[in-house]
């Protein structure tokens, strides 16, 4: 017989959940973090709840710049996404830049 010492597998953790337990480690209302990512309080909200589960790649990462994470953590809140996470660490970031005048 094999022991496995690793244990069960633990289950994974919802982009929700995440999401949630990160606003709150950093003590942040769903207002301040929506007005930090620029998105709307509704949202952030619908996010947390699980309501909303395809969320656009710009905005997982500007949540993930609002709450200042880490990159173990920002990947681990992209990995929640499952394949939509993949499609958001693929994409380049949204930059504005001023039109180029000729």
């Amino acid at each position: 017989m094999v022991n496995d010492s690793a244990g069960p597998a633990q289950k994974a953790i919802s982009f929700a959940a995440l999401l949630r337990d990160f606003r709150e480690a950093r003590s942040l209302t769903q207002r301040e973090l929506a007005t930090a990512a620029k998105v709307s309080v509704d949202a952030v909200s619908a996010l947390e709840r699980g309501r909303r589960t395809r969320p656009q790649p710009h905005t997982v990462r500007a949540l993930a710049t609002a709450l200042q994470l880490r990159d173990a953590d920002r990947m681990a809140l992209l990995s929640a996404l499952g394949r939509a996470g993949d499609v958001a660490l693929e994409m380049p970031s949204r930059k504005l830049t001023p039109p180029v005048v000729v």
